[in-house]
């Protein structure tokens, strides 16, 4: 099965879905559901339960882009990419693109979790 195979099996966000539904809501199939579900325990940790909620925005053609809002707020700001066809997660650099450089892999043993943050993906030093 190849990298985007794997991202893409069991993928919840079809027509008719709510895409701004938490992707935690539901039993995790993806890695990047999964990894999703870890930065949203991160982001629990820091803000409180329920206050900041990851969402994957759909669509996404070459990049997943992750977006963080608040709850009852329809607007929100970019708490990562992860590309499609390698499973790299990348900072962003503006609500439409990913700043170059990997800071992890969704499909490592780490999850991709070992740079991530509440706040995003951390900086490259």
């Amino acid at each position: 099965m190849t990298i985007t195979e794997q991202l893409h099996r069991g993928a919840t966000h079809k027509p008719g879905n709510d895409p701004n539904r938490p992707v935690c809501a539901s039993k995790p199939q993806t890695a990047l559901e999964k990894f999703v579900t870890r930065c949203q325990a991160l982001v629990d940790a820091s803000y409180g339960a329920g206050k900041q909620i990851l969402t994957i925005d759909p669509g996404a053609k070459k990049y997943a882009r992750i977006v963080t809002k608040r709850a009852g707020e329809s607007r929100g700001s970019v708490y990562c990419f992860v590309d499609l066809a390698s499973g790299d997660v990348l900072k962003a650099a503006s609500f439409k693109a990913p700043a170059k450089g990997a800071r992890g892999n969704i499909l490592a043993e780490d999850g991709g979790m070992s740079r991530m943050t509440a706040y995003g993906a951390g900086y490259n030093r």
